[in-house]
C-alpha cells in the first residue's frame, strides 16, 4: 500500500510525499524487492529534477554550460552507485541505476564521461536480457562521442541499435545518418539510411529534420552560387 501512494503522490506532483515514502521503505524494507524499487524511485525523481531545467533550456536554445549543477550530477551518480552496489538490489534495479548513470554524464553534458561511462557499461550488461537498456545507452554515448568527432565510434553505436534492438527507435536511423553526413561517408550509405526512414516513418519528427536540414543545404547552396 505504501509503495503504491508512493507512486501515485509522484505521478501527481507530490514529489515531496513521495520522496518521504520511498525514502521510508528503502531505508527500512526488509523487503529487497520493495527497498530497490523504492531506491529506483528516489534516483528517478532526482534525475528528472536536474534533467528538467537542462532539456527546458536547451529547448529554448540557451543552453549556458556556467548553468550545469555539476554537483548535482554528481550526488545521482553516487546514488545510483550506492543502489546497485546493495546486495539486496534487484538486477533490474541495478541495471537501470547504472544506466542512469550513464545518461547523468550526457545529460551534465561531460562527453568524455558518457563515453567511459558507456565502456563500462557495455561490458557489464552484454547478455540479450538487458537489449532494450543496452540501446538506450547506446543512443545516448554514441550523440555525446559525436561532439567529440569520434564519428567511427558514433556510427558504430547507432549501427548496433539498428542491428540487435528488437524495437529500433526512430531516433536511431536519424543519428546515424548525421553521424555518416559528418563522417564523409559514401552517398549512397547515407542515401540508404535516408531513403528507409522517410518510406518507414515518413511523419516522424526524425523524418522532418532530415527534411529541414536538407532544405537549408540547398539554401545555402544557391545563396552560396550567387
Amino acid at each position: 500500500a505504501r509503495m503504491r501512494l508512493g507512486a501515485l503522490c509522484r505521478g501527481s506532483g507530490r514529489i515531496t510525499e513521495a520522496e518521504d515514502i520511498f525514502g521510508q521503505l528503502a531505508r527500512n524494507s526488509a523487503d529487497p524487492a520493495a527497498a530497490s524499487y523504492a531506491g529506483l524511485h528516489l534516483i528517478g525523481m532526482h534525475y528528472e529534477r536536474l534533467r528538467k531545467p537542462v532539456f527546458e533550456r536547451t529547448a529554448r536554445g540557451i543552453y549556458d554550460a556556467r548553468q550545469v549543477d555539476h554537483a548535482g550530477w554528481a550526488a545521482l551518480r553516487e546514488r545510483c552507485r550506492a543502489l546497485a552496489e546493495a546486495p539486496w538490489c534487484r538486477p533490474k534495479e541495478r541495471v537501470r541505476a547504472e544506466l542512469i548513470a550513464v545518461e547523468s554524464y550526457c545529460w551534465e553534458g561531460d562527453a568524455r564521461g558518457a563515453a567511459r561511462a558507456g565502456d563500462d557499461f557495455f561490458a557489464k550488461y552484454d547478455g540479450s536480457e538487458y537489449i532494450d537498456q543496452l540501446a538506450s545507452a547506446r543512443l545516448f554515448v554514441g550523440i555525446e562521442v559525436r561532439s567529440l568527432k569520434w564519428h567511427e565510434q558514433s556510427a558504430e553505436h547507432f549501427r548496433w541499435i539498428i542491428q540487435h534492438a528488437p524495437e529500433v527507435p526512430v531516433r536511431a536511423y536519424y543519428e546515424l545518418w548525421i553521424t555518416l553526413s559528418r563522417l564523409g561517408a559514401p552517398e549512397s550509405e547515407i542515401q540508404e539510411v535516408e531513403d528507409f526512414l522517410l518510406a518507414n516513418y515518413p511523419d516522424s519528427p526524425s523524418a522532418r529534420g532530415i527534411q529541414i536540414i536538407k532544405r537549408q543545404e540547398a539554401r545555402g547552396h544557391v545563396l552560396n552560387a550567387r
